[in-house]
């Protein structure tokens, strides 16, 4: 584990196995230990913020109250690659100034929790979390890296994010869960939040201003390179997605977009989107009380095998296409 400071960290308490040396790095490779970092303050960083890897069982890593300055690479790091993939991490009203990675990076950690974080302008993804990842070793014998596949099913879980704005995604996840509320993700570089391979994405109270791309897209799957069969593997799973009071603004993609599993929508808005208000793609989707206006595409677009559970009380008014294109061939 460690922390990087040119102007120094000053930490209240900080627990388990740990080196310090300021102001470069310090580093903890620990077993079944507990990490906590509190009341700290870690100024412009020519590297991470906080953030650290381990090989093992990983720590449980707890950061609260903590501000950090801008940062030449991800502000936040927790790379369980060598691990076993079991560890939690939980941040608590912690802030970052800017990052020219991404704000919050996280691989092969089987838990995530995340409480008033606001994150300021990030060059790279806002928050990217990576259920699926790898590890490697050296092997003197051999004199050769060893590779090997881990598999983390990571549960993330926000309630009172911010991001201000990324060159990359808002947010964006590969595998494992995802639950979120009281999120507000400013202007985007691809899209303000990506999902595939999910098993659930829950949405709670979320704005996004002005994506570049889709506003919000979940797909069913995505393809690694499996290096315990040598071979690209494709991963599938039958996300449930469930979005209630979410809007998106302006998006140059289209504001929803779903592909496999359920989705159900409520209270959601979509509106000057210069594609669709919203695209389902093969779902099964509850469609209620929602507001797709003003888009350049339709208001509603449906692939000939969408299955709308229940769909009324919805805006489709104003948009270019027309309100609801049925049976559209999958892309």
């Amino acid at each position: 584990f460690f922390f990087q400071a040119e102007d120094g960290i000053r930490d209240h308490c900080v627990t388990g196995v740990q080196t310090c040396a300021l102001p470069i790095s310090s580093f903890v490779y620990s077993s079944d230990a507990t990490i906590s970092i509190e009341d700290s303050s870690v100024g412009s960083v020519g590297g991470y913020g906080i953030g650290g890897y381990w090989s093992g069982h990983a720590p449980d890593v707890y950061v609260s109250n903590v501000d950090i300055g801008a940062t030449s690479s991800a502000a936040l790091y927790f790379d369980g690659r060598e691990s076993t993939g079991d560890g939690t991490v939980e941040l608590a009203d912690v802030t970052v100034e800017s990052s020219s990675g991404d704000g919050l990076y996280a691989s092969g950690i089987g838990e995530i929790q995340v409480s008033n974080v606001d994150l300021g302008a990030v060059s790279g993804d806002g928050v990217e979390v990576l259920a699926r990842t790898y590890w490697y070793y050296y092997d003197s014998t051999s004199g050769s890296y060893i590779y090997s596949d881990l598999d983390a099913a990571t549960d993330f879980s926000a309630e009172g994010l911010s991001i201000e704005s990324t060159s990359g995604y808002g947010l964006s996840f590969k595998g494992g869960t995802a639950s979120i509320s009281d999120l507000t993700v400013g202007t985007s570089g691809y899209g303000g939040l990506y999902a595939a391979g999910l098993d659930s994405l829950t949405l709670d109270g979320a704005t996004f201003t002005s994506p570049t791309g889709d506003g919000i897209s979940s797909t069913d799957g995505y393809s690694y390179y499996s290096y315990d069969s040598s071979a690209t593997t494709a991963t599938v799973s039958v996300p449930d997605v469930s979005l209630t009071d979410v809007t998106v603004a302006t998006s140059t993609g289209s504001a929803f977009s779903f592909s496999g599993g359920s989705v159900t929508l409520s209270g959601v808005s979509g509106t000057g989107s210069t594609e669709n208000g919203v695209d389902l793609d093969g779902v099964t989707a509850t469609v209620v009380g929602n507001t797709f206006t003003g888009n350049t595409g339709y208001g509603m677009s449906c692939t000939e095998d969408v299955v709308l559970s229940s769909c009324s009380g919805n805006d489709l008014t104003n948009n270019t296409a027309g309100t609801h294109q049925i049976g559209r061939a999958h892309v």
